[in-house]
Formats: structure tokens, C-alpha cells, sequence
């Protein structure tokens, strides 16, 4: 998350901007790992789509979604 922030920090976009670029790239970023996982030992015992868009669900809101926030408040960058 760290060199995620800074690489954002780096651009001259205004506060607001960059903690929402970076809250949506965590979010996509967490599906996109939760769907990955999914993939690679969910379907063996859940094989409907129903399970990929629970694991990339969750794993996006609680992680990508919560976590971007908490880090944001948590580092005082917001």
C-alpha cells in the first residue's frame, strides 16, 4: 500500500483525488486477487459463478475498500 500511495502522491492531482484513485485501485486490486484466488482453489469446491463473485467481493470491500481507508486515516493523508 505504501509504494502504491507514493507513487500517487507524486502526481500534482489535489488531496481529494488521490485518496479516491487510490481507495479505487485498492478496491479493483483486492477483487482482482480475490478472483484470482478463486480461480486457483475455488472452483474445485465451489464451481458456480456465485463463488467468484464472492471471493472477489469480499475481498474487495473488506480489503481493498476498508483497508485503503484505514490506511488513508490511520497515515493522516486524507
Amino acid at each position: 500500500m505504501k509504494k502504491l500511495w507514493f507513487m500517487i502522491n507524486k502526481r500534482g492531482w489535489s488531496r481529494s483525488v488521490k485518496n479516491g484513485f487510490f481507495i479505487t485501485l485498492m478496491t479493483l486490486g483486492a477483487s482482482m486477487a480475490g478472483g484470482l484466488i478463486w480461480l486457483l482453489f475455488g472452483r474445485n469446491f465451489w464451481t458456480d459463478i456465485s463463488g467468484l463473485f464472492c471471493f472477489a467481493g469480499y475481498a474487495g470491500m473488506y480489503v481493498g475498500f476498508v483497508g485503503a481507508i484505514l490506511y488513508l486515516y490511520n497515515h493522516d493523508f486524507a
